[in-house]
């Protein structure tokens, strides 16, 4: 099975049709996997056009929630009222399904587990109940249902855990003050995600959230972990490829070139 993993995508319709899909086209994907600030706002009526192409996707289309996510809407209308698949995956109809933090996927012997929410940093700038929900923590009871299953191939999320630094962020002394008091949160967040990956030890993790491609080998105490981090829409590093075949998987990047699609 070969897996198109996509960075952020905030919602954003040219990216998805146009880079996304053109990409799944190209590279034969059976599957694409989103991970998280995909881009889930059904209260605003802009996002109507946005989430109508999710669900005419070429293939599958699955995606974890970020922060930047109406949350109330996804514990409402998704998780609470969602037809449930018998992957664990919420039918969003067309080919869009929503996949619940703690959910343990199989993709041809590649146990995948996926884990979505991250502390926004510009949190102070946001109104609560509009664009800003709690529910963007991943709580405790998520990273013991999360690590209950044991060991996972693959972790998916969109949060980092904690455990390296991030190549390529701004330094934390040029960011606006406003930002700059949320950072103490961020870091327990990774730390909140770092729970889970090292009770699940995986030996690749990709996230999102931080708009950053790169990618890392690193000894976390369980061995060698590939970790690969995607960027947002309208740059280069927003998506790679994840082959999975008899238990065993490969990674790729995939350079996107100079197109946007904001």
């Amino acid at each position: 099975m070969r897996v198109l993993l996509v960075g952020d995508t905030h919602g954003n319709v040219g990216w998805l049709e146009r880079v996304v899909y053109a990409a799944v086209q190209r590279h034969e994907a059976d599957l694409i996997f989103q991970v998280g600030d995909f881009g889930w706002w059904p209260r605003i009526a802009t996002n109507d056009a946005f989430r109508a192409m999710a669900r005419r996707a070429p293939v599958p289309l699955w995606w974890i929630d970020g922060n930047h996510e109406d949350h109330a809407s996804l514990e409402r209308d998704i998780i609470g009222a969602g037809a449930m698949t018998s992957d664990g995956l919420v039918d969003l109809a067309g080919n869009l399904s929503f996949v619940p933090r703690g959910t343990r996927v199989d993709l041809d012997g590649v146990t995948v587990l996926a884990c979505g929410g991250a502390h926004s940093i510009d949190r102070r700038a946001r109104t609560v109940g509009i664009d800003w929900f709690d529910g963007e923590h991943v709580s405790d009871a998520e990273v013991d249902r999360c690590t209950e299953g044991g060991p996972v191939d693959v972790f998916i999320c969109h949060d980092a855990p904690a455990g390296w630094t991030i190549p390529n962020l701004p330094s934390a002394r040029g960011l606006p003050h406003l930002w700059h008091v949320e950072l103490p949160a961020c870091w327990d967040h990774r730390r909140q995600i770092a729970r889970i990956t090292e009770q699940v030890e995986p030996k690749l993790v990709v996230h999102g959230h931080y708009h950053c491609g790169y990618q890392l080998n690193l000894d976390m105490g369980s061995g060698p972990i590939d970790i690969v981090g995607l960027s947002e829409d309208g740059t280069a590093d927003n998506l790679a490829l994840l082959d999975c075949l008899g238990g065993s998987w490969h990674i790729q990047r995939i350079p996107i070139g100079a197109e946007t699609g904001r």
